[in-house]
C-alpha cells in the first residue's frame, strides 16, 4: 500500500556542516582580506590628507599598530553581520562600526602623534590651556574624518558582502 504523505527529508538533509579548520581558515582568509582592505583605505587617507605617497607610506608605518587590528576585526565582523541581514542594514551596521573604529582610532593615533612627544622631559608647552584645546579640536576634527571616509569603506564591504550573500 502506498502512503499518501510523500517522503519528508529532514531539514539538515544535503547540507554540510563546517569543520573546525574549515571554518579556521575562512576566519583567517577573513581576517587577512579586512586587514587588506584596512591597509588599503588607510593608505589613501594618508594619501589625501598629506597629499604625498610618500608621506602617506611614512604614516602607514606608524599607525599600521592600530590599522592591521582594526582590519582583522573588519574582516571577521563584517561577514558575520552581513549574512544575517539586508545589504541596507549591513552596511548600515558597517556604518556604525566605522564610527565606533574611527573613534577609537582618532584618540589612539592623536595619543600617539602628540601627546607622548609632549610627555618627553625636553618638551616644553609655554601655555598647557591652549594646547589641550587644540588638541580636543584636532580630536574631533580628525575623528570626524576618519569616521566618515571609514564608513564609506566599511559600508561598502558590508554591503557587497550582504549582496554576495543573497
Amino acid at each position: 500500500m502506498v502512503s499518501a504523505m510523500p517522503f519528508v527529508a529532514p531539514l539538515n538533509a544535503g547540507v554540510r556542516r563546517p569543520t573546525g579548520n574549515t571554518m579556521k581558515a575562512t576566519t583567517l582568509k577573513n581576517a587577512l582580506k579586512g586587514i587588506l582592505i584596512a591597509l588599503l583605505a588607510a593608505f589613501i587617507y594618508a594619501a589625501i590628507i598629506l597629499s604625498s605617497f610618500l608621506g602617506a607610506g611614512w604614516a602607514l608605518l606608524n599607525t599600521c599598530w592600530f590599522v592591521i587590528p582594526a582590519g582583522a576585526v573588519i574582516g571577521i565582523m563584517i561577514p558575520r553581520i552581513a549574512e544575517k541581514k539586508t545589504p541596507l542594514k549591513a552596511a548600515l551596521s558597517g556604518v556604525i562600526l566605522a564610527i565606533f573604529l574611527g573613534a577609537i582610532g582618532s584618540l589612539l593615533i592623536a595619543f600617539y602623534f602628540d601627546v607622548i612627544p609632549v610627555l618627553s622631559p625636553s618638551a616644553r608647552i609655554t601655555n598647557p590651556p591652549l594646547w589641550w584645546a587644540a588638541f580636543r579640536r584636532r580630536v574631533v576634527l580628525q575623528a570626524t574624518f576618519m569616521a566618515i571616509y571609514s564608513a564609506i569603506w566599511i559600508a561598502g564591504y558590508a554591503y557587497y558582502r550582504a549582496k554576495r550573500i543573497r
